[in-house]
């Protein structure tokens, strides 16, 4: 990933140095577009001295300004904010029979942008090339476990959409659940009615099948005690 980042600033400060070396002004292409909008707008202003390097300036649409060739200032406010003249600007400018490109800010020169590209990043060789040394090689950090149970879901923000892991379940009075016993829907096993009726009627036969005649018992019971005696 290192070696990607440089290869892209390597290449890219040399394009723009290349960039620079073209320019036809002494601005560059974009700042020179923008210096020729304000001068077609400057037409439709008139420009009076006031004093010094302070001028008024009014637009054909009947608002005025003051514009200040010594501070490169205008009340209009893009002069002071852009460093590059308005249109009442060079309309002053104009009037003084002076060039425009003179009061662009010194940002927008040639001479600040090779100043900014002018150290380039040296081309480096890959790592077969690279000369062998005697050191340890870097080893991974050692893993620690921290204490208590890890956190599965990272923090979110309180704009963020949550997972749904955390989304709020519907309650069940919006669902429809169905039954495993007979398969209609409404109820479940439990309160299934046709299990309720096999409970019942397994309940019943297993009653009668344990119950045995009275005479049956008695039978049973004398010939319990006659084999007793018998063993005694």
């Amino acid at each position: 990933m290192v070696e990607r980042i440089t290869t892209y600033l390597m290449v890219r400060m040399a394009r723009m140095r290349e960039a620079a070396d073209k320019w036809k002004t002494e601005v560059g292409p974009r700042i020179f577009k923008m210096v020729e909008k304000n001068k077609l707008e400057s037409g439709s202003c008139i420009a009076w001295l006031s004093g010094d390097m302070e001028y008024q300036v009014k637009h054909m649409s009947g608002a005025q300004y003051v514009v200040d060739l010594a501070k490169h200032t205008c009340t209009c406010r893009r002069w002071d904010l852009t460093g590059i003249p308005c249109a009442h600007g060079i309309a002053v400018i104009y009037r003084k029979e002076d060039d425009p490109y003179k009061y662009v800010h010194s940002c927008y020169k040639k001479a600040a942008y090779l100043r900014a590209y002018t150290p380039y990043i040296h081309a480096m060789l890959s790592q077969e090339f690279w000369p062998p040394t005697n050191h340890q090689p870097v080893a991974s950090p050692k893993y620690h476990k921290q204490a208590g149970r890890p956190k599965k879901v990272r923090a979110r923000e309180q704009d963020e959409p949550q997972p749904p892991s955390t989304l709020k379940k519907l309650p069940k009075c919006f669902s429809k659940v169905t039954c495993g016993m007979c398969g209609k829907k409404g109820h479940n096993r439990t309160t299934c009615g046709k299990r309720q009726r096999q409970a019942s009627q397994h309940a019943t036969g297993g009653n009668m099948g344990s119950e045995t005649p009275p005479n049956q018992g008695q039978e049973q019971s004398a010939s319990n005690v006659s084999k007793r005696r018998s063993v005694k």
